[in-house]
């Protein structure tokens, strides 16, 4: 490990926190005093482990989220893999989530390599080639404080995801345990991602997928628009999607497993649904404050003139919706256009950029904190549905999407019907 190299990149994230970050006190900490605390970590370094040991050691004085170091190596490959001829990755089709301190399939797309190999969502996942699951739901149990707890709630089912990902005709191998308390060994294909890869910076790629239904019945019909993250293809794939479903009563947007994107595109989103320039929030940078205001859909991609959605909306979220997605449905119901559904979201709701280091690595840095139009701060408590319907083992054994359930019933124009696992919560006003 070259030491002018590890320490010139202590010294690049310590001044682009310091020059950047929206709180100007530091969370009470002297910012020169930090340096000088932990630079020796990056002069004694041996491994770029011991550098970025030494950045994160100022990441936790500040306690905010979207801090992270992004490892060289491990964008490059990201990029390269994503460069390959099928310009697609490759995917089992899982999705997971933790209940009950069990790292549980919460999803299998239908279809996928996943699905065929036998996967049923509500498996508990027993162990996974490349992630040493046992050491990360045991640090998690070690964990005392509340936001620690919940942030290791979103990092391990995406770690997880991440590690069935690759390039495609692979194989992951993994165990799980049945509904019926037996354990199988199954190694699963991977299959071509069915979605676009987006990039963004110097970032990995990202995975857009996008999705909608319609539901019809003797009343017309009700949609479903699901996404995966916040960036640009979303605005075109939602003017289609909108083209299908304008004539349906209700609408919910599926934001649950969405960790954000690209935070600007709440104005263009929010503009399908809202028919005037209203403040969804306010971001408090360093010396500068922007607000995100809707801007009301007026026409489409052929110069047609039409109108914002106005029927019934219904945003679903969980512990796995993130940044953009928690900004976006807060500011929604603070405007009252929304009922919430779901489970509290992550609290990670800073905006963020990125710079690259001297040793190759990407700093991710909060540059702004969001409050939103009733002036919540959602920042580590996360957003807390009207309607609290948790994800459980027994539902997703039984094929039952609860949550959803209840949106649909909702937007649909019927009462929720109350039940144990399907709680009211008045909205604020």
């Amino acid at each position: 490990m070259d030491a002018a190299t590890a320490v010139a990149s202590f010294d690049t994230a310590w001044s682009r926190i310091g020059a950047t970050y929206y709180d100007t006190t530091f969370r009470g900490h002297d910012w020169r005093e930090l340096r000088a605390t932990f630079r020796p970590l990056a002069e004694r370094a041996t491994s770029p482990i011991e550098v970025r040991q030494a950045i994160e050691s100022l990441f936790v004085r500040l306690g905010d989220s979207h801090f992270y170091i992004v490892p060289g190596d491990v964008a490059q490959a990201m990029r390269a893999s994503s460069d390959e001829e099928s310009d697609r990755p490759g995917t089992t089709g899982l999705e997971f989530r933790l209940i009950d301190e069990r790292l549980l399939v919460s999803r299998v797309v239908p279809g996928s390599p996943a699905e065929q190999a036998g996967v049923r969502a509500g498996w508990e996942v027993r162990a996974i080639e490349g992630v040493d699951l046992i050491a990360m739901l045991a640090a998690r149990r070690r964990l005392d404080h509340a936001r620690d707890v919940r942030r290791a709630g979103l990092q391990i089912p995406l770690r997880a995801e991440s590690a069935t990902h690759g390039a495609p005709g692979g194989i992951v191998h993994m165990r799980f345990r049945r509904d019926d308390g037996r354990e199988v060994q199954l190694d699963v294909a991977r299959a071509a991602f069915d979605g676009q890869v987006v990039r963004y910076g110097p970032l990995p790629p990202q995975y857009f997928a996008f999705s909608h239904s319609r539901h019809a019945d003797d009343r017309g019909c009700v949609g479903v628009i699901r996404f995966s993250v916040w960036m640009l293809p979303l605005l075109p794939a939602l003017e289609g999607a909108m083209d299908e479903l304008a004539s349906c009563r209700g609408i919910v947007l599926d934001l649950r497993g969405n960790t954000g994107g690209v935070a600007a595109l709440v104005m263009g989103v929010s503009g399908f649904f809202v028919d005037r320039p209203v403040a969804l929030g306010t971001l408090q940078a360093r010396g500068t404050t922007l607000r995100y205001l809707v801007n009301p859909r007026r026409s489409n991609r052929r110069g047609e003139s039409v109108e914002p959605y106005s029927g019934a909306l219904a945003i679903l979220v969980d512990g796995l919706s993130a940044s953009t997605s928690e900004i976006f449905a807060e500011g929604m119901r603070d405007i009252g256009r929304v009922k919430v559904f779901g489970d509290t979201t992550a609290g990670e709701a800073l905006p963020a950029t990125l710079q690259k280091l001297p040793n190759g690595d990407l700093l991710i840095h909060a540059i702004a904190d969001f409050h939103s139009a009733n002036g919540a701060r959602i920042e580590a408590s996360g957003v807390a549905p009207d309607v609290v319907v948790p994800m459980t083992r027994r539902d997703l054994l039984k094929g039952r999407d609860v949550a959803l359930t209840a949106a649909l019933t909702w937007v649909g124009g019927a009462r929720v019907e109350a039940g144990a696992r399907v709680t009211q919560r008045t909205i604020r006003p």
